[in-house]
């Protein structure tokens, strides 16, 4: 017997048993999140207006700004990205139930559903961050591949959001609110299983500053362009809703769009690691950034049908997978260690405050000038800021002498 539970342990702990751990983490993680993607369809259900939604999940942006910042400080602090996780996702399976269970409630004039929602969206939001954080470092360390163990989540969320097409026209999404608690409860038993990276478990508290990482160049202008690119995305996810309805598709079909975003994503995450030893990684999410572009704009002036709708999203699928594995190495090879985790924090915080302003004005923008036009518009801005950030480059490297970033190494 002493001798099976060593070989167990240590078939744990080398390359193979890390990747299948991580690779089930990542599966169940990202199962959860698309189960659990249907806040935004709620509120229609629930007669919300788009300016109402808008306003909602502006305000979700802002609690995600502290949340992901704090939570980021905190796992560099502490030393440890597992603990805050498992933290995290403990939050998330209490609070999630009791947004369909307050519904329309109010406490005189205030919506219930404006209080709980931030409070659960604080713990739910910089998981995922953190989660691929934490992976990329083991990855890193065990000389893996994380875009193939990240794919295993796309392949999930994928799987998850085109069942739930089928679903939920017959049981309404409020389902989906018990459904991703019991799913996050599987990842909570599986990220126990998973170790800690060395370095993220390290006891020796960071005693660098924050500010280090706005003195670096590269990484500001990547978290400018971060800010500027998810203005128009945190919109183009956050009213997705809407355009499938305005085609005529009933909205709990949106999962059909998201899941083949996320199985498209799979190719891209695959190729990361063949593409990185052809380009930059900046290039890689400059790619992203285009691709980006493209689906907004064809969302904009073609899309007329579910089916048209789902064939766009092949390039915001395509981006999903460039910017997830190449953004989150990119970011690694920028931050000094005792930063790394604040560092991919701070960027996904960025998100959160480009969501504010977008999702509070999106709905307004929506009712003046209608669906198509607003995705027009989105694409429009995502051209501008990839070129933006295209020309930092030049700037940096040209005109101000600055080394090329990735200093603190490839993964």
């Amino acid at each position: 017997m002493r001798l099976i539970n060593n070989v167990k342990d240590k078939f744990s702990d080398d390359v193979g048993g890390v990747f299948l751990k991580s690779a089930a983490l990542q599966f169940f993680f990202w199962m959860a999140v698309s189960t659990g993607n249907y806040f935004t369809v709620f509120m229609q259900d629930i007669g919300y207006s788009t300016s109402r939604v808008g306003i909602v999940n502006s305000i979700i942006s802002a609690v995600g700004i502290v949340a992901t910042t704090s939570w980021g400080i905190v796992s560099d602090k502490i030393g440890s990205i597992k603990r805050v996780v498992a933290i995290c996702i403990i939050g998330t399976v209490a609070l999630f139930p009791l947004i369909p269970i307050v519904g329309e409630a109010t406490l005189g004039a205030l919506p219930l559903l404006v209080v709980t929602a931030p409070i659960c969206f604080f713990f739910r939001n910089p998981t995922g961050a953190l989660l691929d954080n934490w992976l990329v470092r083991s990855s890193a360390e065990k000389r893996l591949n994380f875009g193939a163990i990240r794919a295993f989540g796309s392949f999930s969320f994928a799987l998850a959001g085109v069942s739930l097409s089928f679903i939920l026209p017959k049981t309404g999404v409020g389902l989906t609110f018990f459904l991703s608690p019991a799913l996050l409860i599987i990842t909570f038993l599986l990220c126990l299983t998973v170790k800690d990276s060395d370095r993220g478990r390290s006891r020796e508290k960071s005693k660098l500053k924050v500010s280090v990482l706005f003195k670096n160049y590269y990484y500001v202008a990547y978290l400018i362009f971060f800010l500027g690119m998810n203005l128009a995305l945190m919109c183009n996810y956050a009213f997705l809703p809407y355009l499938v309805q305005s085609v005529g598709a009933s909205n709990s079909q949106v999962g059909f769009v998201t899941g083949y975003r996320g199985l498209l994503e799979i190719p891209m995450l695959l190729l990361v690691a063949t593409l990185r030893r052809r380009f930059p990684l900046y290039k890689l999410v400059i790619g992203a950034g285009l691709l980006f572009s493209t689906e907004s704009l064809l969302q904009g002036l073609v899309s007329n049908n579910l089916i048209q709708v789902i064939m766009v999203t092949t390039f915001s699928g395509l981006a999903n997978g460039l910017l997830i594995a190449g953004g989150a190495n990119y970011i690694y090879s920028l931050a000094p260690e005792g930063l790394k985790a604040t560092a991919q924090t701070i960027v996904v915080s960025a998100a959160s405050c480009a969501g504010i302003f977008g999702n509070a004005f999106g709905g307004f923008v929506i009712e003046a000038i209608g669906i198509d036009r607003f995705y027009l518009t989105l694409g429009l801005v995502l051209v501008c800021v990839t070129a933006l950030y295209a020309f930092s480059f030049v700037l940096g490297k040209k005109v101000l002498k600055i080394p090329q970033g990735e200093q603190y190494g490839q993964i």
